[in-house]
């Protein structure tokens, strides 16, 4: 293909601003960003690495769970050394390691993923007294060391923080899309990513799973860099919401970190897996749309779920866990019982028909009762008020982006009460 035809065809261009959207016109295509990118990530990788293997090998003493002393060297020894030295088949199960130093000299580094623009500068990963570390990376001191598996909620974070890379990978390679959170969650991970128009919908899944599976499969290193402000501009100069926490979040003369596996580089503080053949099983769970940094008067995104297992059994585990509890769904039982329904001429308000009706009114009458019994008396107020009231509150200034108002001219804006509010209001 000609070079014309390429760029064409792909999705490198202008950052546009336009009042509070900043993806600008998009057409899906190749991920042309992606070979200028790898290359000036290469770059400062190799030059790390060569200052690394430069530094002096001093002797460390690493101390493990069970009280065992191992000797090792400064910037030499890594997690998976310690664990290939008890056993190849525990190194195999480890996902990440759990490290306290006898002195902390961590440098700062600026969480640049995370949508949070007023988040400041933090130790990389670091708990109340200890450090999440990859199993790959050279460990810089005295310490005492755990090695962690997928079953220790934080080897799970590190899997599916490492899975949700694998996701956006998938995502550039589908569609070309400029990518902007991906955080590890409770039961999996997502990314947001800004495809323009275009709507994710389930027909995308399997070529979204197609994609993320053929990166697992090919065993690729998640390999680490520390970047400058200038590097990150550099790096993601066509990706205009990557630019935007780049300029808002890194202060001048800070520095922040940025993890390669296959094609993908991102933003991140990580740890991750040593390379991407430790997801086994991979599946994306669902989809939805989302705002850039949560605000409605932002671009439009597209968020794409998925959940990830070290091995095929515990994905078909999970798969008939979720089938039983969807049997289970509060929404799918209440239209089999003829409880209720939702409709769009009130969206998220269930209409409740009559037995529907007697349950709600059982719960209210038993909800009154335990109210009387602890001392409180029952009050009804306005269900609408003006603005006023929750500018003195604080309401207004914290929540103003995600509420009702009523428009009512010459009297100011009109806020209707919430059931939360309702609750707080309704007795004294």
């Amino acid at each position: 293909m000609q070079q014309g035809q390429r760029l064409k065809e792909a999705t490198e261009g202008q950052i546009v601003q336009a009042g509070n959207k900043i993806g600008g016109p998009f057409k899906i295509g190749k991920p042309v960003y992606q070979e200028k990118r790898l290359k000036l990530f290469n770059e400062i990788y190799q030059r790390q690495k060569a200052e690394l293997e430069a530094k002096e090998k001093t002797p460390i003493t690493i101390t493990l769970k069970d009280g065992k002393k191992i000797e090792g060297k400064k910037w030499v020894t890594t997690p998976l050394m310690i664990a290939l030295g008890i056993s190849k088949k525990l190194a195999e199960n480890m996902v990440a390691a759990k490290v306290v130093y006898d002195n902390i000299f961590e440098k700062n580094f600026v969480d640049v993923d995370h949508e949070d623009q007023q988040q400041q500068a933090s130790t990389l990963n670091l708990k109340p007294d200890y450090l999440i570390w990859d199993l790959t990376r050279p460990l810089e001191g005295d310490c005492q060391l755990e090695l962690l598996s997928f079953d220790d909620n934080n080897g799970k974070e590190v899997f599916w923080h490492s899975s949700s890379h694998i996701l956006g990978s998938a995502l550039e390679e589908v569609y070309g899309c400029h990518l902007c959170i991906g955080p590890a969650i409770d039961g999996g991970f997502f990314y947001d990513c800004y495809i323009g128009d275009y709507k994710v919908t389930q027909n995308d899944y399997v070529k979204i799973e197609k994609a993320a599976s053929d990166l697992a499969a090919s065993k690729q290193e998640f390999q680490r860099a520390v970047l400058t402000k200038d590097e990150c501009l550099e790096l993601f100069g066509t990706n205009p919401f990557k630019r935007q926490l780049i300029t808002n979040k890194i202060p001048e003369g800070a520095m922040t970190t940025a993890y390669k596996c296959g094609n993908l580089i991102d933003l991140c503080t990580g740890p991750h897996l040593p390379n991407t053949s430790y997801v086994k099983a991979f599946q994306v769970t669902k989809n939805s749309a989302a705002y850039w940094l949560g605000k409605n008067t932002n671009d439009d995104l597209q968020r794409v779920y998925g959940v990830s297992f070290p091995s095929k059994k515990l994905l078909d585990e999970y798969v008939k866990i979720q089938k039983e509890l969807a049997l289970r769904d509060h929404r799918n039982v209440g239209k089999k019982q003829n409880l209720y329904l939702f409709h769009q001429l009130s969206p998220g308000s269930a209409f409740f028909y009559p037995s529907g009706a007697h349950i709600y009114n059982t719960l209210m009458n038993f909800l009154r009762r335990q109210y009387y019994i602890r001392g409180y008396q029952e009050v009804i107020s306005p269900n609408i008020f003006n603005a006023q009231l929750w500018k003195i509150s604080g309401h207004y200034d914290k929540y103003k982006e995600n509420l009702f108002f009523i428009n009512m001219g010459e009297e100011g804006r009109i806020w209707i009460k919430t059931h939360e509010l309702s609750r707080t209001l309704s007795y004294v």
